[in-house]
């Protein structure tokens, strides 16, 4: 994980196995990694941002929605007017 002092988060399957892990970046986005795979998620437009064309589960992008929302404003990484 790039920045460990931010907020993360990992989903697990049936079995305990992670399946995504989430990081909330300085930024606002929100990166989703799942094996190779790298996705960073805008959450307050729920969008996919990069790389193109690249989807997630709905399950997922509301865990991503969820992890930035239960950030607080008085956080060291918070940016207002992102």
């Amino acid at each position: 994980m790039p920045f460990p002092d931010l907020h993360a988060s990992s989903l697990l399957d049936c079995h305990g196995r992670v399946t995504h892990r989430l990081t909330l970046l300085p930024d606002g986005t929100v990166q989703v990694q799942s094996g190779a795979v790298e996705v960073i998620v805008d959450p307050v437009r729920r969008m996919v941002l990069r790389p193109r064309g690249a989807s997630l589960p709905d399950q997922v992008l509301a865990h991503a929605v969820t992890l930035a929302a239960d950030v607080r404003p008085d956080a060291p990484h918070f940016r207002p007017g992102r």
